[in-house]
């Protein structure tokens, strides 16, 4: 990944998080009177196949095969991103959370942490480079993710 694609996943980090502690509490685990058709022949439909083929549990048509894909692509970049913030110093940890994850200016970083600016910006190209460099093999890519604020909602 290059620093412009780590600073977009750093931006949404805490919504994929988000997404995937979600999408994980609404998967149910299989149990008594729980439909789980992982151990089946899927039909003629690819995601049904995938799904027998990895075991998904059963969720009784509340997620897509759609919805997966989405699951599996905002685990991967939160794991990722998740690993490389380890590389930092914790220095470099505040600086790369508070400008990209809260959305404050290195100014008022600097602020805060009472440090120069100079100080604060050092930390903060350190932190991006090392980053660049945890996640060079990374496969991961930024995820996308959907903007529902212009649905309308209509009332009658």
């Amino acid at each position: 990944m290059n620093k412009e694609q780590i600073t977009q996943a750093l931006k949404s980090f805490l919504s994929y998080k988000y997404a995937v502690s979600r999408y994980e509490r609404h998967i149910s685990v299989p149990s008594a009177g729980i439909a789980n058709y992982s151990g089946m022949r899927g039909g003629s439909g690819a995601p049904e196949r995938f799904f027998a083929m990895v075991g998904k549990p059963a969720d009784m048509g509340h997620t897509s095969y759609q919805d997966y894909e989405d699951y599996l692509e905002y685990k991967t970049i939160v794991e990722d991103l998740e690993g490389a913030l380890e590389v930092l110093t914790e220095d470099e940890r505040i600086v790369i959370k508070m400008k990209w994850i809260k959305d404050i200016t290195l100014r008022q970083i600097a602020d805060q942490r009472n440090i120069s600016l100079a100080t604060v910006d050092r930390q903060h190209k350190r932190a991006l480079n090392k980053l660049s460099d945890a996640l060079r093999f990374t496969k991961a890519k930024v995820p996308h993710i959907e903007n529902h604020a212009s649905t309308k909602l209509i009332v009658s």
